[in-house]
């Protein structure tokens, strides 16, 4: 019996790809980025804002994600991607809250910058996102 020559290229594709994933996770390209704590957050926020000044901040309860409120009416928002860290500042008008049962959801106008989700999200920033 002979295989039909498309599900031999499936096959063929199927474990190049399940090779190449494999050889990325042995190579360590797992790692994740985290934020470890505020004071972290806040050198994030010194390097990238250097006249900001923090008014409340809330980290993610396995570090993925943390936002900052700040004092000129702001929002810094620090999202592990990968390896990396990235970071926005958005006028808070641009940041739409939602609570959600495992924390906060927070969206932006910036379609580039995907959502966030606080888990166990600070007392505040659960206020904001009720109100």
């Amino acid at each position: 019996m002979r295989l039909p020559a498309e599900l031999v290229l499936l096959a063929g594709s199927a474990v190049a790809v399940a090779s190449l994933a494999a050889l990325a996770w042995l190579l360590g390209f797992r790692s994740r980025a985290r934020i470890a704590d505020a004071g972290e957050l806040a050198a994030l926020v010194a390097r990238e804002e250097p006249a900001a000044r923090i008014v409340e901040a809330g980290l993610d309860a396995g570090g993925a994600a943390a936002v900052a409120w700040l004092a000129d009416g702001r929002v810094f928002v620090a999202k592990s991607m990968g390896s990396r860290v990235a970071t926005r500042s958005f006028p808070a008008a641009e940041v739409r809250l939602r609570a959600r049962r495992d924390g906060v959801e927070l969206r932006f106008a910036d379609l580039g910058f995907p959502a966030v989700v606080l888990r166990r999200a600070p007392a505040w920033l659960r206020a904001r996102a009720a109100a």
